[in-house]
């Protein structure tokens, strides 16, 4: 058991995103069952034509091992520290874990030459993986994933702590797309999520989410919704307390600011009520606009007139255009990034939008054709990449 999870190990965290410990402990027992299950469906087959009766007794011990496996496994992975998620590892790293574990299990660490050899494969081994890692201790990188109907955001902020899931999706989306790609970035833990407003389409999973990972801390906003699922969810917020925060303009969520909507606001939409944050770091000002509709961006100009914001990210609002002329005049972006999506096609970019945006010039991006993004931002250099390649390498902090 200890070869196989060593042996394993690497190959497992690789592709899998795991580590499981526990599988010491519970082949102790799955190993032993698994052999008898084994002997007996041997058994079952070699006494099918002569002993009928006793094949069946076979047949009957071959399911009480595998039921006992199944039950086992069970019991394991609910103890604590059972198994953790982690980052998929760099080649270099997986190359220097083997060069290890071959040189600890062969004696190698014995023989002076032998040792000196691999002293010096580790050292470059720890070299390539210092070098393939990024530093991640002042880069910002948000991930902005399309799902049916609405866009979720995840924000790797400098600090584990201030990472933040804004919007989820439904539970296929949930299912689908956040589980997969929070799970190889080695997340079980979601330090807060940001529900931005009460759209089935952005939040419709949220009691899903709940389920598939701990959230340590829920944010919303101040206003209720027409949404019946958005009321239920709030229900059950209001259990917990300590975990939900309600947020208003003036209001700051790891360190972005909330700038809409405020707490006298009355509007009768939910994307009006969409929750919009700001922030500036590394030279350039962001803002996230999710579904803002056109009396939200009236609100939002009127309360902040000498607003300027060099990277847009906006959703599509089910009423109204989205980012409107007046807003962009203001604004007077240098990026733009419009989460829309295939299906339904309620959620396609209509082409006046398309023609709109194309007159300003500037870079301009439809998920609906890129499909996920990457947004990284350092203080040397901000990049803006899909799974097909960099599509975006100049945006220069001084420029």
């Amino acid at each position: 058991s200890l070869a196989a999870t060593l042996g394993a190990g690497g190959l497992v965290a690789y592709y899998f995103n795991l580590i499981t410990p526990v599988c010491l402990l519970a082949n102790l027992a799955i190993v032993p069952l698994s052999a008898l299950a084994l002997m007996s469906t041997m058994g079952s087959w070699l006494s099918a034509l002569l002993l009928p009766g006793v094949n069946e007794l076979f047949n009957h011990t071959a399911w009480i091992a595998m039921h006992g496996m199944i039950r086992v496994s069970h019991w394991a992975a609910e103890l604590p520290g059972a198994f953790f998620y982690v980052p998929s590892p760099s080649l270099p790293m997986l190359g220097a874990y083997y060069l290890a574990l071959i040189g600890l299990i062969s004696g190698f660490f014995l023989r002076t030459w032998l040792r000196t050899l691999v002293t010096i494969g580790l050292t470059a081994g720890i070299v390539l993986v210092g070098k393939a890692l990024p530093s991640q201790s002042e880069d910002l990188k948000m991930t902005i994933l399309p799902v049916r109907g609405g866009h979720s955001v995840w924000i790797d902020a400098p600090g584990e702590k201030n990472d933040f899931l804004i919007d989820c999706g439904n539970e296929h989306a949930v299912d689908g797309v956040l589980k997969p790609y929070l799970r190889k970035q080695g997340r079980d833990i979601i330090p807060k999520f940001v529900a931005t407003h009460g759209d089935v389409h952005h939040m419709g999973g949220a009691t899903k989410l709940e389920s598939t990972f701990t959230i340590e801390e829920f944010v919303t906003g101040q206003a209720t919704s027409r949404s019946s699922s958005y009321r239920q969810w709030l229900e059950r917020l209001r259990k917990s307390p300590e975990q939900w925060r309600r947020v208003a303009t003036g209001d700051n969520v790891s360190g972005w600011s909330v700038l809409h909507p405020s707490r006298r606001s009355t509007f009768s939409r939910a994307d009006d009520n969409s929750l919009v944050f700001y922030r500036e770091i590394h030279g350039k000002r962001i803002l996230l606009l999710s579904d803002l509709g056109q009396p939200g961006q009236n609100a939002l100009m009127s309360e902040y007139p000498d607003l300027r914001a060099d990277i847009v990210i906006a959703g599509l609002p089910r009423q109204g255009k989205p980012i409107r002329r007046l807003l962009l005049d203001q604004l007077q972006p240098r990026l733009i990034i419009v989460c829309s999506s295939l299906f339904p096609a309620t959620n396609r970019a209509a082409e006046t939008l398309r023609k709109r945006l194309g007159q300003r010039r500037i870079p301009v991006f439809f998920t609906e054709k890129t499909g996920g993004l990457v947004l990284d931002g350092s203080p040397t250099r901000w990049r803006l990449q899909s799974g097909n390649g960099v599509l975006l390498d100049s945006l220069k902090p001084d420029s």
